[in-house]
């Protein structure tokens, strides 16, 4: 619990994992490990963005997050076949994933007011990420490659959100007074 409250929980069952590691069934808090890549990710990643956005050059933020996205992919690609547990638990092999979003924002400018694209769109990133968690097991190699999928879908689903119809799976609709 300590290690969660100081956003490195995921450190900790990186250095717990191995040959003599308990089950995972009699981890209780193995779970939180995720939020602590993200909170790692989110305490730095604002600081790297703000400092990119301050560079004069406009295309500099989405090629560094495209550079971010492929070599944090390469990085954990090469790292899951010697080191599996530190490819899946450490935030440098994590970053392609959370890049992938950060990239929607530049690509949303380029969005469709197609509806039947985006339905298409959306339909398809709910039957990606459907697909993933029917079929994902856990004698898959993950990360590396195969988290694409996921985050492929996830990617699909933001981006086509506003999708008119099938967008209502997701959407959170409040009255306001």
């Amino acid at each position: 619990m300590i290690y969660s409250v100081l956003s490195i929980s995921n450190i900790f069952f990186w250095m717990e994992s191995g040959y003599f590691d308990a089950s995972s069934d009699i981890k209780p808090l193995l779970h939180i490990w995720s939020l602590s890549v993200e909170e790692q990710f989110y305490l730095v990643w604002p600081s790297i963005i703000v400092f990119i956005l301050s560079i004069k050059y406009k295309v500099v933020a989405p090629i560094f997050l495209m550079f971010m996205f492929i070599f944090s992919l390469v990085f954990s690609v090469y790292t899951i076949k010697d080191n599996p547990t530190s490819a899946f638990f450490l935030t440098q092999y994590r970053i392609y994933e959370f890049s992938a979003g950060a990239m929607l924002v530049w690509i949303s400018k380029y969005k469709t007011n197609n509806d039947f694209i985006n339905e298409f769109l959306f339909l398809t990133g709910i039957s990606i990420l459907i697909w993933s968690v029917l079929q994902f097991n856990d004698q898959m190699v993950f990360p590396g490659l195969n988290a694409l999928i996921p985050v492929l879908g996830a990617s699909l689903i933001i981006y086509s959100g506003d999708a008119k119809y099938s967008g209502y799976l997701l959407r959170n609709i409040v009255d306001t007074y």
